[in-house]
């Protein structure tokens, strides 16, 4: 027996909601270890600052606290940014378009699919602007992790993003 792509990708929506509690959980996880790093890298500096006085950086601790403030405080702060980018912090559900489109389920469907992974994206793009206060940081990390949190901001409210480049540019299905 032959599995459609539609049933799987109900089945992924079906497991949707564990999937999203999950990355939940790993975000405040996430937020706590920043935290804790944060108090560490001040430990470092102070012991560094009191030993001799060259090559202190305060620059770390500080960039390594404001991600574990994003991650704790996550959805006041996609909120903002929803209201920033949409004017509304309502995530646009899918709205069917009469009969003219085809597979309507599939486009619910993967549009959830692809809110979960905007989510990823907005999380990992936080956790990539943490290794700017690194040492030995690669270039581009900072438009790399820019990039992630806009995009999965877009991602998040996809169907938003939709109905924006439909009016700005008149893109149709």
């Amino acid at each position: 027996m032959a599995i459609s792509f539609q049933e799987v990708l109900t089945n992924i929506n079906n497991n949707l909601p564990a999937l999203w509690r999950f990355m939940t959980a790993a975000t405040f996880l996430a937020g706590f270890w920043m935290a804790y790093r944060g108090l560490y890298q001040l430990k470092e500096y102070g012991e560094i600052r009191t030993m001799m006085a060259s090559h202190t950086d305060f620059r770390r601790p500080l960039i390594t606290f404001f991600i574990a403030v994003i991650l704790f405080y996550w959805p006041t702060a996609f909120h903002v940014m929803m209201k920033s980018v949409f004017n509304t912090t309502v995530i646009y559900k899918y709205a069917y378009e009469g009969s003219k489109v085809l597979h309507k389920d599939t486009i619910r469907v993967a549009g959830h699919i692809i809110q979960f992974l905007g989510f990823i994206a907005f999380i990992r793009g936080w956790i990539l602007l943490h290794r700017l206060g690194n040492q030995g940081a690669q270039p581009g990390t900072f438009s790399k992790a820019i990039t992630h949190i806009i995009g999965g901001l877009l991602a998040v409210n996809i169907f938003g993003t939709w109905a924006v480049l439909h009016t700005l540019m008149g893109v149709s299905a």
